[in-house]
C-alpha cells in the first residue's frame, strides 16, 4: 500500500541518518530472551507468539518495496535466542503437580526449539 508518493524516499533518508554503519553492532540485536511462566498451557505457542511480535518492525523501519532494508541492513537474522520458563516461588508450594507441569512444558520447549 502506498502511503504517500514521497514516503519511501523520506523513510530511506530518515533511517540512513539514524542508523549506524554496516560494521557497527549497536544497531541490531545480538541476542534475544523470551520468558514465559512455567505453568502456561501450550508453552510453544506462547513463545512463537512472542517471536512473531518481536520480528514485526514499525512501518517506518520496514523494508522498502524494492526489498532493501533501511534500518538494519547488516543485522544477523540468526542471532542467539534463549527460551526461559520461569517458575513462580508460590508454585513450589503447589507441590509435585506444578513441578510435573513445568517439566512437561520444558520438554515441549526443548523439543520445539532445541
Amino acid at each position: 500500500a502506498v502511503l504517500t508518493p514521497w514516503f519511501d524516499e523520506y523513510r530511506e533518508e530518515f533511517m540512513r541518518v539514524l542508523s549506524f554503519s554496516d560494521h557497527g553492532t549497536i544497531d541490531h540485536p545480538v541476542a534475544a530472551m523470551y520468558v514465559i511462566p512455567a505453568d502456561v498451557q501450550n508453552p510453544v505457542s506462547h513463545l512463537e507468539a512472542l517471536q512473531s511480535q518481536s520480528t514485526q518492525l514499525p512501518a517506518l523501519m520496514q523494508a522498502l518495496p524494492s526489498g532493501v532494508e533501511v534500518m538494519y541492513p547488516a543485522r544477523d537474522k540468526d542471532f542467539p535466542r534463549h527460551y526461559v520458563l520461569l517458575q513462580d516461588a508460590s508454585a513450589l508450594e503447589a507441590g509435585e503437580a506444578a513441578d510435573r507441569k513445568a517439566a512437561d512444558n520444558l520438554a515441549a520447549v526443548r523439543k520445539a526449539f532445541g
